[in-house]
């Protein structure tokens, strides 16, 4: 059974993480967020621990890290600055197993278009594929975040489910795709 410390974003993807962690996998979660209030009712889950810090504090970081296996980050803000911080809480603490998030593509490839990348974005992946780490970043092209949407995404846009699906399977996969970087699109 892995420990998982998930950071960062708290919207669709992550819930649709946490969900299928929680259905589909024996694995203890620590969900280390800004707001606990805002994440209350999963708190009463047994799997289920809530910490309230920011991943810029380091001494609470290291902290929640005691313990875990894997750790999951989708960051919105300063994601450069926050993977720095990762990469040295992690490798203080022995840590190896990242699963990063990023908002755009290697090359700021977004569905199926190329865009200018978000210096921070890009930044942040360059920080984690120097580290030591074992890191797998993934790539989602748009997810799809509209409330009601269909586990199964339309219009070039990615299913939270699916995105959730692969997280957890890499993390219960230690192994699987280490060093690499995933770009995550619908089957045409």
């Amino acid at each position: 059974m892995p420990h998982v410390l998930i950071l960062g974003d708290h919207g669709r993807i992550a819930r649709a993480v946490i969900d299928r962690f929680l259905t589909a996998t024996d694995a203890e979660l620590t969900l280390y967020v800004h707001r606990a209030a805002d994440l209350h009712p999963l708190g009463l889950h047994e799997r289920v621990r809530l910490i309230e810090g920011d991943v810029l504090d380091r001494v609470a970081l290291l902290s929640a890290m005691v313990g875990q296996d894997v750790v999951y980050a989708h960051l919105a803000d300063h994601p450069a600055t926050r993977a720095r911080a990762i990469v040295e809480a992690m490798t203080t603490m022995g840590l190896r197993r990242l699963l990063f998030v990023s908002e755009t593509g290697r090359r700021g490839e977004i569905s199926g278009g190329i865009v200018r990348p978000p210096h921070s974005c890009r930044e942040a992946v360059d920080v984690i594929e120097a580290s030591p780490l074992h890191y797998t970043i993934l790539h989602p092209a748009r997810p799809d975040n509209r409330e009601n949407a269909p586990p199964e995404a339309s219009d070039g846009l990615v299913s939270p489910e699916r995105i959730a699906a692969l997280i957890a399977r890499l993390a219960t996969t230690p192994d699987l795709h280490v060093r690499e970087s995933l770009s995550i699109h619908e089957p045409t």
